[in-house]
């Protein structure tokens, strides 16, 4: 599976369904999930590097990623591992483990889409 190279496309708000931030404290960070097949699956940390994470905020209208740190998971799945391809594109590759059981948790700098400043 993989996102068109993101420097190419506009995303709309109502195009962000494919990916969202789970189990966060604010609307910007928690962790990164993908929606595969009508099943959503949790991004693994395996090779997760600044430029996945300023492409994950991107795609959710949310500026660049500040910051991401990995969380120990104890779930099930299913996951995700995210990769970049030589175009841009983001690759996901569907998995029944993470490598060492880690995940993302990932803050983005900007608001959500429909958000105005106060």
């Amino acid at each position: 599976f993989t996102f068109d190279d993101l420097g190419q496309n506009d995303l709309l708000c109502d195009q962000i369904s494919l990916v969202r931030l789970f189990n966060g404290t604010l609307n910007n960070n928690g962790l990164v999930q993908f929606r595969i097949l009508s099943t959503w699956h949790v991004a693994c940390a395996d090779n997760w590097t600044t430029q996945i994470s300023n492409d994950v905020c991107q795609l959710l209208g949310l500026g660049s990623g500040n910051s991401s740190m990995t969380v120990f998971s104890t779930g099930s799945g299913p996951f995700v591992k995210l990769s970049t391809a030589p175009n841009g594109s983001l690759l996901l590759t569907p998995s029944e483990q993470c490598f060492q059981d880690s995940l993302i948790l990932l803050q983005c700098n900007g608001k959500s889409c429909g958000n105005k400043p106060a």
